[in-house]
C-alpha cells in the first residue's frame, strides 16, 4: 500500500474556491476579495506546507499557532473588504464561510501537526 500524500495547495485553493462562489453568488465585484483571498490562500498553503514537512515537534506547533493567529486577522481583513460591498445578508453568508474556512484550515494545521505521546 502507498502512502497518501496530502497536497495542501490543492486543498486551500478547494476552500478559496468555496469563498469565491459566495463572493460571485453575491453579485459583487470580485477583484478586491478575490485578490484577498488569493493572500489566504497564500498564506495558508504555505504555512500548512511548511507544518507538514517540519520535523521539528516545537516548530511545528510554533508555526500552527502562527497559522491559528493570523487566521483571524485575514478573516477581519475580508470582512472589512466586503462590508462595503455586500449587502448585510450576503455579508453574513460570507462570514459564515469563512467561520468554516478558518476551522477548517486549523483542524488541517492540527492534523499535520499531532503532538507526540511521550
Amino acid at each position: 500500500m502507498s502512502a497518501v500524500r496530502f497536497d495542501t495547495r490543492a486543498f486551500v485553493e478547494e476552500l478559496g474556491a468555496g469563498l469565491r462562489e459566495h463572493v460571485k453568488s453575491a453579485g459583487v465585484e470580485a477583484s478586491v476579495l478575490g485578490h484577498r483571498i488569493d493572500v489566504l490562500e497564500e498564506d495558508a498553503a504555505a504555512t500548512l506546507e511548511a507544518i507538514k514537512v517540519e520535523q521539528d515537534v516545537e516548530r511545528r506547533m510554533a508555526l500552527r499557532v502562527d497559522l491559528e493567529c493570523f487566521l483571524p486577522e485575514r478573516k477581519a481583513f475580508l470582512l472589512s473588504a466586503a462590508e462595503s460591498l455586500m449587502s448585510s445578508e450576503a455579508k453574513a453568508v460570507f462570514e459564515t464561510a469563512l467561520d468554516v474556512t478558518v476551522r477548517v484550515l486549523v483542524a488541517a494545521a492540527k492534523a499535520l501537526s499531532p503532538i507526540p505521546i511521550p
